[in-house]
């Protein structure tokens, strides 16, 4: 996710988080934003510029996607 839990960074992962604690979901974090390598990683990988937007296991990510 882009930020943590406690102070997310972009509207995508407020709303994972919300929607996570509203049904108790147990779960850890990884904060993008403080990893170049990783991010780099994510973009090369999926193809994207925003590598908060890879697919996870062939679905689509984005609440948007979701939600919209």
């Amino acid at each position: 996710m882009k930020g943590t839990p406690e102070d997310p960074k972009c509207e995508f992962s407020k709303m994972a988080v919300n929607m996570l604690k509203r049904y108790e979901v147990k779960f850890g974090s990884f904060d993008l934003l403080t990893d170049n390598e990783v991010m780099e990683g994510i973009q090369k990988h999926a193809h994207l510029d925003d590598p908060g937007r890879a697919d996870w296991k062939g679905f689509p990510s984005g609440w948007d996607y979701y939600i919209g």
